[in-house]
């Protein structure tokens, strides 16, 4: 178990082979021993828990706005300050992801 930075313990974390994340003392002997952590490159590891949204049907609409929201953003970037696609696109992700 490791502690985290507000001082509670939880235990490692692996991403199983269909992108579900489960604790390392939960994994079975038929999915092989426990350093499975070294199976695969570094970004499949990072990759898997996206692979599962595409198997879950609610996240189709919620892809769906924000893929909206990135178009319209855009679009009205690109009519309203008269800036390229790109430097329109940057800005509304910026705005959208709260970063800027």
């Amino acid at each position: 178990a490791h502690k985290t930075a507000a001082g509670a313990i939880s235990a490692p974390v692996h991403v199983s082979k269909e992108g579900m994340a489960v604790r390392r003392q939960d994994l079975s002997d038929d999915e092989g021993s426990t350093d499975e952590a070294s199976e695969g490159s570094p970004l499949d590891q990072l990759l898997a828990p996206l692979s599962a949204l595409g198997h879950d049907p609610g996240m189709v609409p919620v892809l769906l706005v924000g893929v909206a929201m990135l178009a319209v953003g855009t679009v009205a970037g690109m009519l309203a300050e008269g800036w390229s696609w790109i430097t329109a696109l940057y800005v509304t992700a910026q705005i959208v992801t709260t970063v800027g």
